[in-house]
């Protein structure tokens, strides 16, 4: 079974997630980006789906952490926020090695569309 890390600040947001998900992945959630990296540091995952716009570690940091140093776990970005100051956060998260990006409110449908092609069901 595919293990998953979801990452978001908004604890709606992570019920909701791992509602839909629980069935057929293994679930772990972290509500702040701290906590997600001590998650990472101490286990394996196949995919994160990440926040970028959070309190202490942000989801870029942990894309850029995963990158180094989980070079093959996939990473679905989310955002709430479009752009500010002319800076498109999914462009950038896609630029520093999301596979993928999403802008909330997101479609669980969607989303896990996007978890089946990127773990190549």
């Amino acid at each position: 079974m595919h293990r998953l890390l979801l990452v978001d600040d908004h604890q709606d947001t992570l019920d909701l997630m791992t509602c839909v998900l629980n069935t057929n992945y293994e679930v772990q959630c972290c509500s702040n980006g701290a906590q997600a990296m001590k998650n990472l540091n101490e286990e394996v995952y196949d995919l994160m789906v990440t926040d970028i716009i959070m309190p202490d570690i942000e989801g870029i940091e942990l894309i850029l952490h995963c990158r180094k140093n989980h070079p093959t776990m996939k990473i679905i970005a989310l955002t709430g926020k479009i752009s500010v100051d002319g800076q498109d956060y999914l462009e950038t998260a896609m630029a520093f090695g999301a596979n993928a990006g999403m802008n909330k409110p997101i479609s669980f449908l969607e989303l896990e569309q996007r978890i089946i092609e990127l773990l190549n069901y």
